[in-house]
């Protein structure tokens, strides 16, 4: 196996689900929140990201993103279709224009940050995980690292982190990341020295893995001091002990497919990729989950839509459905559907697959990766939205 991908769950639903839809109708309730896209911008690719090969330059697939001192942040993973072309960027972007303000190679002593998927922002530095050549057993090749940047995006440190890392969150004095065999890395926040999980130490294997589980831990995620990793597999959230990694309590049930976790408001969020639900866990404790509390399409009724993307605050929240193309508005505080938008440049094309969504005093960005199966089909972009609430009042 040579690929690899820059969010796992997003290929594989792909595969399962067969056929994706080309067509997603919207019809925002009239007089109610209304979302349209006010700028947009292309990524740089080719060979201003440095390519392994100059023959064989990569293509930039934004994987994650934030809002960090007043400027858009966008990891630029480097592309050969699914394989690793080189290393990873940091580009910077003006959160208004989206004009590129810079673009830094993930680079330190020659070790190169390969398919970089998670942006963790802590107050005096930014955490990267870089998943390596290969990111899915059974050929994964143990190149995982973190790479630690200043919070304007400077390199500073970067170390080994065993097998593929999927996501990235801080519990006390401790750092959690997924990974592609089903199991969790621990980490020390303040050597990244890993201690727990990799093949040089015990075991965290908190998803199940065998002949009829995808089994991989596809996201981790804390709430205050409450940490959790979703079991895409098993259709599970497993809370884990802060301090030891290990499970806590029973597995919290979600929609099929959990791919991504948003602690929001207090809460926790999940993205179920194959239900195309929302799944909403109270931390407790004890932690109790509400599954595929709401359904992510216009009519209620919409599976399969591949969302990938979810970002919020203050009982608003954001979400991609990815196989449509869209982004779709909720309120949280009673979970139902409140807007979207089409978020490609015409109705009648294809989808792009949009995925991230990163929010900041209540402004919406999403990064697109332009890619479709194994091939691009459409340029990477980053557009930035406008929320509208309605007329007369901000009630959800």
């Amino acid at each position: 196996m040579t690929a690899s991908l820059r969010r796992p769950a997003l290929s594989i639903t792909l595969a399962l689900s067969g056929c994706l839809p080309t067509e997603f109708v919207i019809e925002p309730p009239p007089g109610g929140w209304s979302v349209t896209v006010a700028a947009r911008a292309t990524l740089e690719e080719g060979a201003t990201l440095l390519p392994d090969d100059p023959a064989r330059p990569g293509e930039a697939a934004p994987s994650a993103a934030a809002w960090v001192d007043g400027r858009l942040l966008v990891l630029l993973q480097n592309l050969d279709r699914y394989a690793s072309a080189g290393p990873s960027h940091l580009a910077v972007l003006d959160p208004t224009t989206l004009a590129l303000i810079d673009r830094r190679p993930l680079v330190i002593d020659g070790e190169p940050c390969r398919n970089a998927n998670s942006l963790l922002v802590e107050s005096d530095r930014l955490l990267v995980a870089c998943a390596g050549r290969i990111s899915l057993p059974p050929d994964t090749t143990d190149d995982g690292r973190i790479f630690e940047l200043a919070r304007d995006g400077t390199p500073l440190r970067s170390v080994a982190a065993g097998r593929s890392p999927l996501g990235l969150a801080r519990a006390g004095e401790h750092l959690f990341m997924g990974d592609g065999e089903g199991g969790v890395t621990l980490v020390r926040a303040d050597t990244l020295e890993v201690v727990a999980g990799d093949t040089q130490h015990p075991p965290l294997q908190p998803c199940v893995v065998d002949e009829t589980h995808l089994g991989f831990a596809a996201d981790v995620a804390s709430v205050g001091d409450r940490l959790f990793a979703a079991c895409f597999g098993d259709d599970t959230v497993v809370e884990l002990d802060a301090v030891t990694g290990a499970p806590v309590g029973s597995p919290l049930p979600t929609g099929a497919g959990p791919l991504k976790l948003t602690a929001i408001d207090g809460r926790l969020y999940v993205l179920d990729n194959l239900g195309g639900t929302l799944t909403v866990i109270d931390p407790g404790p004890p932690a109790s989950s509400a599954p595929a509390q709401l359904r992510l399409g216009r009519d209620g009724t919409q599976g399969g839509n591949d969302p990938q993307g979810l970002d919020g605050a203050n009982g608003l929240a954001g979400v991609t459905n990815s196989a449509y193309g869209t982004f779709v508005l909720l309120s949280l505080d009673d979970p139902r559907l409140l807007a979207a938008a089409d978020l490609k440049t015409s109705p009648e094309a294809a989808t792009h697959f949009p995925t991230t969504v990163v929010q900041h005093d209540g402004t919406f960005w999403v990064v697109i990766p332009g890619l479709e199966y194994d091939t691009r089909a459409f340029p990477s972009e980053v557009v930035r939205l406008e929320v509208r609430a309605p007329v007369g009042g901000t009630t959800r």
